[in-house]
């Protein structure tokens, strides 16, 4: 398994990581369309789920990315903290954060939480949907489009939903 240093501390499983974003760019204006979230979180959860790294060592990266406060959305609390309020206001607020394609400070939040999204999609609506998702960009419709045509539901409902499974994932690792 390749690893590449990501700067400050963060680590990919580069390879199949890298390849979701070759896939991602083969289908034209999917870039464009996507939250960062999407982008980075289909990456990671793939790149992890393939490259498979060591799970004391992906937590570990998890916990600091949980532990880190993100300025944008509340310089007064952490990650982990705002996670572990179970508010579903909260998570549709840092998920509608993360709909623009450069999200300056809000990068790992990208990776972590939009992997988790992707791993809550694969497991609700499995593979073959995640494929449809990717090819309703070459109608170059919006991304939120795609994803209620696809999935069946807003995004907002979807975060909304991810609330209780991201609170218990920060639990069971900040605990």
């Amino acid at each position: 398994v390749l690893f590449r240093s990501g700067g400050a501390g963060r680590w990919l499983p580069e390879a199949p990581h890298e390849y979701v974003h070759v896939v991602q760019d083969s289908i034209g204006m999917f870039f464009d369309f996507q939250p960062c979230w999407s982008t980075e979180g289909m990456a990671n959860y793939y790149g992890v789920a393939i490259a498979k790294p060591n799970q004391d060592f992906l937590k570990g990266l998890i916990k600091q990315d949980l532990n880190s406060t993100i300025n944008s959305l509340d310089p007064n609390q952490t990650l982990g903290s705002l996670l572990l309020s179970n508010s579903i206001d909260t998570t549709v607020r840092i998920m509608s954060k993360m709909e623009v394609s450069n999200p300056e400070d809000r990068l790992a939040a990208c990776y972590q939480l939009g992997g988790w999204a992707y791993e809550a999609l694969v497991a609700t609506f499995g593979q073959d949907k995640i494929v449809e998702y990717i090819s309703t960009f070459r109608d170059q419709n919006g991304w939120k489009v795609n994803f209620e045509t696809v999935f069946g539901i807003k995004p907002e409902v979807f975060y909304a939903k991810l609330t209780p499974y991201f609170a218990v994932k920060a639990k069971e690792l900040l605990s």
